[in-house]
């Protein structure tokens, strides 16, 4: 799998308060798959590759109590690649283009930074929860 193109925004950040702290993130992965040279299955069973889910990961890597400290987590999203029959599929490479939103919150009031990585790109946003 290669990632070719990947971004990051917060969508609803301008919604967060005192009351709410959730806000959605949404993620745009654009690539190509291919099968491994050495598969079994390129030639007597062809099969092609295709991206079934991701996995999302986030740790919270600095933060605190205090308003002035800064709040940083990593997220790490892995999208899990399965081989489905396809008979009419020659080994050649796939193009994939994937939108994923999934559920955050902030970790301390003031700006809050999420490092995203997907393969060997990166993105960083930051969102500000005010009080």
């Amino acid at each position: 799998m290669k990632v070719s193109e990947f971004t990051a925004e917060a969508i609803g950040d301008d919604n967060l308060n005192l009351f709410e702290s959730r806000f959605l993130m949404r993620f745009h992965i654009k690539g190509t798959l291919s099968t491994s040279r050495h598969s079994v299955f390129q030639t007597s069973n062809p099969y092609r590759p295709k991206i079934v889910e991701a996995q999302l990961t986030a740790r919270v890597v600095d933060g605190g109590f205090d308003p002035d400290y800064k709040a940083i987590a990593d997220v790490l999203i892995v999208p899990i690649v399965r081989d489905v029959k396809d008979s009419t599929y020659k080994g050649e490479t796939v193009s994939f283009d994937v939108t994923l939103e999934r559920v955050f919150a902030t970790m301390n009031w003031g700006s809050n930074t999420f490092n995203i990585k997907c393969g060997d790109k990166t993105a960083s946003v930051t969102v500000l929860h005010p009080k």
